[in-house]
C-alpha cells in the first residue's frame, strides 16, 4: 500500500500554474511503466516533499530502492534508478510539450 501525502489546497494556490491537459498526458505515460518503474518516478516527484522529504538526492534513492523492494519485490540497482528515472523524463520531454 503507498503512503499518500495529504492535498493542501494552499500549497497549490502557490505554485505556477499546471497545465490539465499536460498532467493527464504525463500520468498516462506514468501509467504505462512496470510497478517498480512508476514508484521510481513516485518517489521522486510526488513523494519527494512526502515520503522522502529533507533526504538528499542519494539517500532519498536508497530509501525509494528498499521501498520499493518491500512492495514489489524488485531490487534496483543504482545505475538502473537513474536510467529509469532519465528515460521516463526523456519520454516526458519528447511527448509531452
Amino acid at each position: 500500500m503507498l503512503d499518500v501525502v495529504p492535498y493542501d489546497d494552499e500549497e497549490e494556490a502557490l505554485k505556477p500554474g499546471i497545465e490539465v491537459q499536460q498532467a493527464e498526458a504525463v500520468d498516462r505515460l506514468h501509467k504505462t511503466l512496470p510497478h517498480h518503474e512508476q514508484m521510481i518516478i513516485i518517489a521522486e516527484y510526488p513523494q519527494r516533499n512526502g515520503r522522502f522529504a529533507g533526504l538528499p538526492a542519494r539517500q532519498r534513492r536508497e530509501r525509494a530502492q528498499r521501498w520499493i523492494q518491500d512492495v514489489t519485490g524488485v531490487w534496483i540497482r543504482e545505475p538502473e534508478y537513474k536510467l529509469y528515472l532519465g528515460l521516463f523524463k526523456e519520454l516526458v520531454w519528447r511527448e509531452v510539450r
